[in-house]
């Protein structure tokens, strides 16, 4: 009877050592996972208890949705390997990234693709597609709010708002054209919205403020005199577009002598676009 008490206790004693030198492996709370990224056993344990974690560097799967296996690997405190399997879930919440211009210029009675220069990309690695959101006419002249959404497979909706602008076909050619007179400091024509147009030229006859409409058939581009501050001018003057310079080409001689000052004397019969600052 003594010998058993004593193969009890001994017992007894190995089996409090063994319970206390067990390994407890901590995990993170929540074992959800994004689809395709990258994640290491390391950010999955928060502490192995009486052990050391072995494989902390190893990627696990995230390449598909659903349910993983995944093994955790340690030593004891004795240096005895032992794992344990564990379960992640693969999810998909979060919504495709577009990449767009914040405008985009057409002109009337030119339809144009709206998707052109639109990147869509998304964390599971679908080809997605963007859609345009909202009204549009590409036949008349405004300011349309568009909007592209993009969805991926897990329903995840990203939206872009952007500006369409449709101008009139003659607005490429807004803004102000230059030209270098002998007489003068300077002489320019600006093209404005809506067919008008405004020029100066400072020569030795004086200083003449002009306004006036144009329109454009082609690369000819007409103006039609409707106001000058001091002196005469002809009434229409052509000009051939070539590029970002207008050539004058030829003008109503049934007027006054005005551009013929301008355009002979000076010599200076071509105009560049000024470069927006």
């Amino acid at each position: 009877m003594k010998k058993f008490f004593i193969k009890l206790l001994i017992f007894s004693i190995l089996f409090f050592m063994v319970g206390c030198d067990k390994v407890k492996v901590v995990l993170v709370e929540d074992l959800h996972v994004e689809i395709n990224e990258k994640v290491t056993i390391n950010q999955l344990v928060v502490e192995v208890k009486k052990g050391e974690l072995t494989n902390g560097d190893q990627v696990v799967d995230t390449s598909s949705l659903g349910e993983k296996q995944e093994t955790v690997k340690y030593l004891d405190s004795n240096n005895k390997e032992g794992s344990l399997e564990i379960t992640i879930i693969v999810v998909d919440t979060t919504a495709p990234v577009i990449e767009g211009p914040d405008e985009i210029i057409a002109y009337e009675g030119t339809a144009i693709d709206l998707l052109k220069n639109v990147i869509v990309t998304d964390n599971s690695g679908e080809n997605i597609t963007a859609t345009v959101e909202g009204s549009y006419d590409f036949n008349t002249k405004g300011d349309y709010l568009l909007t592209w959404t993009a969805k991926d497979s897990s329903g995840n909706t990203a939206e872009k708002e952007f500006y369409l602008r449709v101008k009139n076909a003659n607005d490429i050619y807004l803004g102000r054209y230059n030209a270098g007179g002998k007489y003068g400091q300077y002489s320019w024509i600006e093209l404005l919205p809506e067919g008008q147009y405004k020029s100066t030229y400072n020569f030795c006859q004086g200083t003449f403020d002009i306004t006036g409409t144009y329109t454009i058939k082609g690369n000819v581009l007409t103006l039609k005199l409707v106001n000058i501050s001091d002196g005469y001018a002809y009434k229409t003057v052509t000009f051939k577009i070539n590029g970002n310079k207008l050539t004058f080409t030829g003008a109503d001689k049934s007027s006054a002598f005005y551009y013929e000052k301008c355009y002979d004397c000076s010599r200076s019969k071509t105009y560049t676009k000024q470069e927006p600052q």
